[in-house]
């Protein structure tokens, strides 16, 4: 099976079997320390994965879920911070636990 990585820039990846679901990990639409950032049109996929809580993995995503129907996936800890403290709501966020599985069109992502 062909895979396809791209770095739109800063922490943002994207990848996934050709042809099949695309992940978006960490969208960062903000250019930081002069580094590039991922374009609105980079961070559109069928999934949207959050490694983590530092500002520089969230503080997009509101914008992020303006322009995406993409459900976000994220730690428990994370998912929890974006509902209570931004707003995002609930039914946009599936958290996963350490070792869980999360099935997605023939792609398999698991939690470490």
């Amino acid at each position: 099976m062909d895979f396809e990585l791209a770095w739109p820039g800063w922490g943002t990846f994207r990848l996934g079997p050709a042809g099949g679901p695309t992940v978006v990990v960490d969208p960062c639409l903000t250019p930081l320390v002069g580094n590039a950032a991922a374009g609105m049109d980079e961070v559109q996929g069928d999934l949207i994965l959050l490694t983590h809580g530092h500002h520089e993995h969230i503080r997009d995503l509101h914008r992020v879920l303006r322009a995406s129907a993409a459900p976000v996936v994220a730690p428990p800890q994370v998912a929890d911070f974006l509902v209570r403290q931004r707003g995002v709501p609930r039914r946009r966020i599936t958290s996963l636990e350490p070792d869980e599985r999360l099935e997605l069109g023939g792609l398999t992502l698991t939690a470490r």
